[in-house]
């Protein structure tokens, strides 16, 4: 609901504060550009892919 995320080519994914427009958070752990980024059914979690071949699996904050 009051998150956004956005994947990037510097490898990283940036959490955003829907209201106030802020980063709440950098996720970093890929080596090549993140091609993909989604929360699960519940927000609870988050799966990115990366141009590196890998994809990751977060908590959200």
């Amino acid at each position: 609901g009051d998150q956004v995320i956005t994947a990037s080519f510097d490898r990283t994914v940036a959490i955003w504060d829907v209201r106030t427009g802020n980063k709440i958070h950098t996720l970093i752990s890929h080596t090549a550009e993140v091609s993909s980024a989604q929360f699960n059914w519940d927000c609870s979690r988050i799966v990115t892919g990366s141009m590196d071949k890998t994809c990751k699996l977060w908590d959200a904050l």
